[in-house]
């Protein structure tokens, strides 16, 4: 990503700062879900793919807090990984947290604002107030104080200031965007806001070979008190899996690969009212697995409790997914102030989990899982 930000490119406007942070937490949210911190998120350790999808790199440091040396005199002392200017004090003492990474991304939206590298390595540094240790920089960049605040609060000196996920900082962005967009027939429209440069642009959205968005045939589902619903099929070869999901959900194509967890696509509900601050969604992941289904249900009530904060389960049982057996957890847990509810259904073909995941505001949850249950009835595995 070196290339697309200062020094050695121009400064980003705003809109396309916007985008390209929510591309990088979108990416950092799905490996925050799988319990791991990067610690050490920097331009450098982030790539476009071809198809322009950002990929996050160097995954060496992810299971280790602190790598060790040995000094001169021959004792062994333990030495923080990252890098410097987008290390925070506490991954710099060896503690990092999941709002390390979001502080990492936060810098790099400010680096691409400002033109400042933020490295002081490379003879370069973000400028600090020296009572309070926290970056100043907003008299550096014409930006709105919308994102100036969400920026601000992602690079808190310390981390219990902070977004204490990328899901939380993506929800914060999200907020200052026009109501959600949607995908049709195969192209993205977005809000006014994002009126992003043409196909032949570097920020063109492109989707994969093998993704097929028919609009042709549709079915519906009704809810009491409600216009009946149009459903539009999703399929995507590359992984034998079909879907059909509500015409009004934002539909994003993902394909994320994080240490043998693939994130294939997600469905984002629209927006209720202005102040809604949790958009409900639904995730399809794919998991190399190798063991049997009663096996599974222990690891992944075991990875819900470890990686959720405030996980509870309130119920599991068994049921079907693709017309095969499969396993079904109900929890709720949190993030930042917003108490969530989980329905998390999986099955298992070969080697490979297929899961299922619909997240919502605990008060929201009711409202669309008559929806959701839809697509899961028609989700297909080839």
């Amino acid at each position: 990503l070196r290339q697309e930000l200062p020094p050695l490119a121009n400064r980003l406007t705003e809109v396309e700062t916007i985008k390209l942070l929510t591309e990088i937490l979108e990416v950092l949210a799905f490996v925050h879900r799988q319990g791991v911190i990067h610690r050490d998120i920097k331009p450098a350790n982030i790539m476009r793919r071809q198809d322009g999808k950002i990929v996050l790199i160097d995954f060496g440091a992810v299971k280790k807090v602190r790598g060790l040396e040995v000094n001169q005199q021959g004792q062994t002392v333990t030495v923080a990984i990252g890098t410097l200017g987008y290390m925070p004090s506490e991954q710099a003492a060896g503690e990092p947290q999941f709002s390390s990474d979001v502080y990492a991304v936060g810098v790099i939206g400010i680096q691409a604002l400002t033109g400042i590298y933020p490295d002081p390595s490379q003879g370069s540094k973000l400028p600090r107030d020296p009572q309070t240790g926290e970056i100043v920089w907003r008299d550096q960049a014409q930006v709105s104080p919308e994102l100036a605040n969400i920026l601000d609060r992602m690079v808190r000196y310390h981390f219990g200031g902070r977004y204490q996920s990328a899901e939380s900082a993506l929800q914060a962005l999200r907020q200052i965007l026009h109501p959600s967009h949607t995908v049709t027939q195969g192209k993205t429209r977005l809000p006014s806001i994002l009126k992003f440069p043409s196909a032949t642009s570097r920020w063109k959205w492109l989707i994969p070979v093998g993704i097929v968005a028919v609009l042709a045939s549709v079915f519906v589902a009704i809810r009491p008190g409600q216009e009946p619903e149009k459903f539009i099929p999703y399929e995507n070869s590359n992984y034998g899996i079909k879907i059909k999901y509500p015409a009004s959900w934002q539909l994003q194509i993902k394909e994320i690969d994080v240490l043998g967890v693939t994130e294939v696509v997600t469905f984002i509900s629209p927006r209720q009212s202005e102040t809604d601050k949790f958009q409900e969604k639904l995730n399809i992941d794919i998991e190399k697995f190798s063991g049997t289904l009663a096996e599974s249900k222990e690891l992944f009530v075991e990875e819900i409790k470890n990686t959720l904060p405030e996980a509870q389960i309130i119920n599991t049982s068994s049921t079907t997914l693709a017309f095969k057996q499969a396993n079904q957890i109900i929890y709720t847990g949190k993030d930042e102030d917003t108490k969530l509810k989980n329905l998390q259904i999986w099955t298992l073909k070969g080697d490979k989990a297929y899961i299922i995941t619909y997240t919502a505001a605990i008060d929201d949850y009711d409202e669309f899982i008559k929806t959701v249950n839809e697509m899961i009835k028609s989700f297909e595995i080839n």
